[in-house]
């Protein structure tokens, strides 16, 4: 005997529906290159930001480690955000732009004092006053004798001479 039909599942969709077929499942797909450096200059600003705040409370006086480092790498350690200034513009991300450039105006607080050279109407009421000199020599100056007359005409409190030879100092006390 044969085997009756069997009966067919209830159809969900409407008469004259055309059937789909069902989603191919996918493969994730990795970021593209400019989303990789936006997540990269986030990364880096948000570092940044972390240490510029943890120097504006002063935690450098309650920590050492890391900001001794942080401290005397300043000039240097900051760049980057430069860079994030660049690619923020370039993207269009306000908030990475806001963050950098704040970043960029603590660096340029911190730094462009350093680089400008103090003038003495500045200094402490009753501060000393002393003159510093400063010569490298090298070991094979020709000319070394010319320097004790600057010597004497500077008449500097401190004399540091760099890569002295017992002959150029010869040559130096000479005159």
């Amino acid at each position: 005997m044969p085997d009756p039909p069997s009966p067919t599942p209830p159809s969900t969709s409407a008469p004259g529906d055309i059937p789909v077929a069902a989603a191919e499942p996918t493969t994730p797909t990795l970021p593209s290159i400019p989303t990789v450096i936006t997540i990269v200059a986030w990364v880096v600003t948000g570092g940044l930001a972390l240490l510029a705040l943890g120097r504006l409370v002063h935690l450098d006086d309650a920590i050492d480690w890391p900001y001794t480092v942080v401290n005397a790498l300043t000039p240097l350690l900051y760049l980057p955000a430069y860079a994030a200034v660049a690619v923020a513009f370039a993207r269009r991300r306000n908030l990475l732009l806001i963050v950098s450039v704040a970043l960029i105006a603590v660096h340029a607080f911190w730094t462009v004092p350093e680089l400008l050279p103090g003038h003495a109407e500045n200094a402490a009421s009753g501060s000393a006053r002393i003159r510093v000199m400063s010569a490298n020599l090298r070991y094979d100056n020709a000319h070394a004798d010319r320097l004790g007359a600057q010597i004497q005409s500077a008449n500097p409190d401190v004399l540091v001479l760099l890569e002295l030879t017992p002959l150029t100092l010869a040559k130096v006390a000479s005159t």
